[in-house]
């Protein structure tokens, strides 16, 4: 045996990794700390330019959120007008129809027949002074009997002409000699219709001193009076002013211009100008939404001062900047806890490659006994505790060698020779004591240490182990193989230097039990 190969490539490997893991270990703790620290730098340069695009997000969504608002509000406000007027020529359609009815159901006398029918009609006259209900009375001699708003003109047929276009609802009685035409104008339901809409308006209440406001376009070309304010709920005693398209704001806007320009193009309009703010003499930009209501010429308009945007924003500036101090410091410590991690990591991966390179060497793989690498340390550790006993308490070196087992290997299989060196690894580590060790040297050479075997002990255990591997039948190829093996003995001596020179005395004795046949064992010192 070459005693000069021990330090193989196996065991220089995991010298290298020892010596080299504490390095390794610090590259990459440092690698890692690098990573965090670049990952920290980047989130601070980029936070600027994340805040910058939230706002920026912010500011967009809650625009859009604005004019989804205004508009929808607007528009369901002019639905409810729509319905309004549908709910309003219905109920004076009834009104009229009903009081048609009663009337053609009773008599008059002849002499006071149209004072009677006029008190039948119970006629009253509206807020504003204009009677509720148009009443054109006459005779059919052609006299006029009654007249509630002024109509007659030149005659009978021209006056009746000139009264039916004016009316949403209207009917005819007779009633002997008299006539009557009774209804309802449009501009009286219309009026009563705008009269509630400036209440409706006027009731509403919305966040953040929000509004809705009317102007009526008297001239769509634009220039002086081309508008009134009709509903202001900000500036109520400017209701009935003359507007301008030549007005403008403190910053130089021409806010009724775009708002007729932009109506008269689409029919509705977004826009912004400066405007004082509700219940405050504090004047601030205000993003406006107009629809033009034809039926009556009305903008109807609604609009929120932009500082209400700006209140959003930083409030969300101040919640994105707390939730970034939180995050960047949920960061640090993630960083500090990836560094700790990772380098308990990196140790314990080191260790346990370690254990496992350890574990896979201190045994062979084959024969699950102690491999040649943890022998060599064994037997020098038994060396050093024979020196340092003063007893000199014997310590004996067996050398195994199975019997032409190269014949078996060559004629049967390098499988079925492993086959016969696992059992026999078994059986050998069976039969010797619970003290001893048995250690595979190479191929199928094993070296067994024995601690306490003297001289007169060693061959009753070496017979005993030859016996017991001589038991061994293997069937291969329909042959019985028996197996034995050749065994030499030796002890350390004062004079030894190292474990070499006890090997190669047991080793020179097991070469004489081969030469002697086989399934024997042969003290060095009996050559």
């Amino acid at each position: 045996m070459d005693q000069d190969s021990l330090p193989n490539t196996r065991i220089n490997t995991l010298f290298k990794w020892i010596t080299h893991s504490y390095l390794r270990r610090a590259a990459i703790s440092v690698i890692v700390i690098l990573l965090c620290l670049i990952i920290s730098f980047f989130y601070l340069l980029s936070y600027n330019y994340m805040e910058n695009v939230y706002e920026d997000e912010t500011r967009s969504v809650i625009t859009s959120l604005e004019k989804s608002f205004l508009k929808n509000t607007v528009e369901n406000l002019i639905r409810e007008i729509d319905s309004m007027r549908a709910n309003s020529l219905a109920h004076y359609k009834n009104v009229l129809n009903w009081r048609y009815e009663v009337i053609q159901s009773k008599s008059y006398s002849c002499e006071g027949a149209h004072k009677g029918l006029i008190a039948d009609f119970g006629l009253t006259v509206a807020k504003d002074g204009a009677p509720e209900m148009t009443v054109f009375m006459w005779a059919h001699n052609g006299d006029i009997l009654f007249d509630s708003d002024s109509y007659f003109n030149y005659d009978i047929e021209t006056t009746l002409n000139s009264i039916k276009p004016r009316m949403a609802h209207y009917r005819i009685i007779q009633k002997d000699n008299i006539y009557c035409l009774i209804g309802f104008s449009e501009e009286f339901i219309n009026r009563e219709i705008i009269r509630a809409v400036a209440e409706k308006i006027k009731s509403l209440q919305f966040d953040r001193g929000s509004y809705i406001w009317v102007n009526e376009v008297l001239n769509y070309d634009g220039g002086d009076g081309y508008a009134i304010r009709r509903i202001h709920p900000n500036l109520p005693e400017t209701e009935g002013m003359l507007l301008s398209t030549k007005m403008a704001d403190i910053a130089g806007n021409l806010p009724y211009l775009e708002e007729l320009e932009g109506v008269k193009a689409n029919g509705e309009v977004y826009f912004s100008y400066f405007f004082k703010e509700l219940e405050s003499d504090k004047v601030s930009e205000k993003f406006t939404y107009a629809k033009l209501y034809k039926d009556f010429n009305w903008i109807i308009a609604m609009g929120i001062h932009n500082n209400e945007l700006n209140y959003h924003i930083n409030l969300s500036r101040e919640k994105s900047r707390t939730v970034a101090f939180k995050r960047t410091l949920l960061l640090l410590i993630f960083m500090i806890v990836v560094v700790l991690g990772s380098v308990i990591l990196i140790i314990s991966i080191e260790r346990w490659r370690k254990r496992q390179l350890e574990a896979e060497l201190e045994y062979d793989t084959l024969t699950n006994v102690k491999s040649r690498r943890f022998g060599i340390q064994y037997l020098t550790n038994a060396f050093v505790k024979y020196k340092s006993n003063n007893k000199k308490e014997g310590i004996a070196i067996m050398v195994f060698d199975i019997d032409n087992f190269k014949e078996i290997n060559d004629k049967y299989g390098h499988a079925q020779g492993d086959c016969i060196l696992k059992k026999a690894a078994s059986v050998l580590t069976n039969t010797i004591r619970s003290t001893d060790e048995v250690f595979r040297w190479g191929g199928d050479e094993f070296v067994g240490v024995f601690y306490g075997l003297s001289e007169d002990l060693a061959p009753s255990l070496a017979n005993k182990i030859i016996n017991a591997i001589s038991c061994l039948e293997f069937e291969l190829e329909g042959n019985t193989v028996r197996t034995s093996l050749s065994i030499g003995i030796s002890h350390f001596k004062d004079s030894d230097i190292d474990i070499s020179q006890a090997i190669q005395r047991a080793d020179k004795a097991m070469y004489h039990s081969k030469a002697s046949g086989g399934n024997t064992m042969t003290y060095y010192s009996d050559l």
